[in-house]
């Protein structure tokens, strides 16, 4: 069975590994990282879509309550708000 050399690298702690290995085991590595790596993805992906989504639903609640108005996401430096206010 014909063997390769592979490197490894840890994710968690950054070491590096050399290894001698089959083909095959490094195919069947390989397809494991790829479907792990798109579980992830999706779990990121759902979890941004919550995040989006109550981010909206407190946004729609500060406009209801008149927490908020248009003028609050006008143009200007964020600190230029608190001018007026007394030290």
């Amino acid at each position: 069975m014909p063997q390769i050399q592979v490197e490894l690298r840890c994710g968690g702690c950054g070491t590096w590994r050399r290894l001698t290995t089959t083909c095959w085991s490094a195919e069947v590595h390989e397809r494991g990282l790829e479907h792990d790596s798109a579980r992830m993805t999706r779990a990121l992906e759902r979890l941004e879509r919550r995040q989006a989504i109550r981010a909206a639903k407190d946004l729609t609640a500060a406009f209801s309550l008149d927490l908020v108005d248009a003028g609050d996401f006008a143009g200007g430096h964020p600190a230029d708000a608190w001018s007026d206010v007394d030290a």
